[in-house]
């Protein structure tokens, strides 16, 4: 499995990228010097943004990618090559408080062994934040309505998006190390998910709706339609 948050044409058509990350720090809770992991952290530059908010230089980092491994080093995460999908997670157990991962379980085949990771290395108290693409936004959902394939949902490793009916598809290989999307959650089955598996959930939370961008009615509307929203985040407490 290989896992690594790349650029997702999703971003582009909601205009939603910087609301994304700013809704997915929002739920990170401050806590001094406090042990962090990144699942999925590319080449960390999100890693050190999340772990400057949590106010801890005691950040870890996994990705698939090797290359973006070295990148996240330069920048002081404690970053290692790992496959959470085929391998789980290499760390003792209770060894964080905070574990997060954005744009990540939607590629997981194995979603129930990354859940259950995540709650085993977590300490007793500490907290996991997830973000994911949501199935249930409206641009998927008209897509079905024509026919066509829900953009979130993908068929084919060659290409990201085949057979939608609001883009064409292109034969062009995609260049990422990036498996496709295997689970899509929406609102509801995201959170439990995690409650399934014992997590508390805390909060719920979104960002991004249909093609509108990230202004105050983008903002608006993924509050007042957060089921329907481009983007879907938790915040799990391990009790």
């Amino acid at each position: 499995m290989k896992i690594s948050k790349t650029k997702n044409v999703l971003f582009s058509l909601s205009g939603s990228t910087h609301m994304m990350h700013q809704k997915f720090g929002d739920l990170l809770l401050p806590k001094r010097n406090c042990y962090m992991l990144d699942i999925g952290c590319n080449d960390g530059t999100l890693t050190a943004k999340w772990g400057n908010r949590l106010r801890t230089k005691n950040i870890y980092g996994i990705d698939v990618d090797s290359n973006a491994i070295k990148e996240a080093k330069r920048k002081g995460i404690n970053a290692v090559v790992a496959d959470v999908d085929n391998n789980g997670l290499a760390f003792r157990d209770e060894s964080f408080d905070v574990v997060c991962s954005n744009q990540v379980i939607e590629h997981i085949a194995n979603t129930d062994q990354f859940v259950t990771e995540i709650y085993r290395v977590l300490k007793r108290g500490g907290y996991t934040v997830i973000g994911t693409p949501n199935l249930a936004a409206w641009q998927h959902m008209v897509s079905l309505l024509l026919g066509g394939q829900p953009r979130g949902a993908h068929v084919c490793d060659r290409c990201w998006h085949v057979g939608t009916a609001l883009a064409p598809t292109s034969n062009e290989p995609r260049r990422s190390v990036t498996r496709g999307h295997l689970r899509v959650f929406t609102w509801a089955s995201l959170p439990a998910m995690f409650a399934i598996y014992g997590f508390r959930i805390e909060q719920r939370t979104a960002a991004g709706w249909m093609f509108l961008p990230s202004n105050w009615l983008g903002k608006l509307m993924s509050e007042l339609d957060s089921r329907h929203s481009t983007f879907i985040f938790i915040r799990g407490r391990k009790p």
